[in-house]
């Protein structure tokens, strides 16, 4: 696919989601999500899947339910981590530059520079990765990886 199409494809959804994290929307950024999504903080953080009530699990054995409680405080879902973001910067704009775009039948490929403006922090700056992937006829993000300079 050339990096024509793969632009053509992503810039109006990155737009449409870059919409829903300026004023907040996390319910609404979570549909741009696969359910087995990776956020990556390159050396710092990461954070897989969406937020899930794993206690609806249906079993009788006791110890896998023991595991099941224990495990939640291991694992951070990207839904929490964009709550998280939020309430540290609160409104946010970013400005992507640098921008290259690949990808093929199945998956697209955004890398760029991404400068993040927000309230409370103020100007930051980071190396982006997005891969998103066709999941059910709709492009959803896979792997989402930033690398903060500040």
């Amino acid at each position: 696919m050339r990096a024509e199409e793969v632009k053509a494809i992503l810039t109006p959804l990155y737009d449409n989601y870059e919409k829903h994290c300026q004023s907040g929307d996390i319910d609404k950024c979570m549909d741009f999500y696969h359910p087995d999504a990776v956020m990556v903080e390159k050396g710092k953080t990461a954070a897989y899947g969406k937020a899930q009530n794993v206690f609806t699990k249906n079993t009788k054995n006791q110890k896998e339910k023991n595991f099941l409680c224990l495990s939640i405080v291991f694992v951070s879902y990207i839904r929490d981590a964009l709550v998280n973001l939020w309430e540290r910067t609160g409104p946010q704009k970013f400005t992507k530059s640098n921008e290259k775009y690949e990808g093929c039948d199945d998956y697209l490929v955004l890398t760029c520079d991404n400068t993040m403006d927000s309230a409370k922090r103020g100007k930051e700056t980071a190396k982006m990765v997005q891969i998103w992937k066709k999941d059910h006829g709709k492009w959803v993000i896979y792997h989402e990886e930033c690398d903060v300079k500040k």
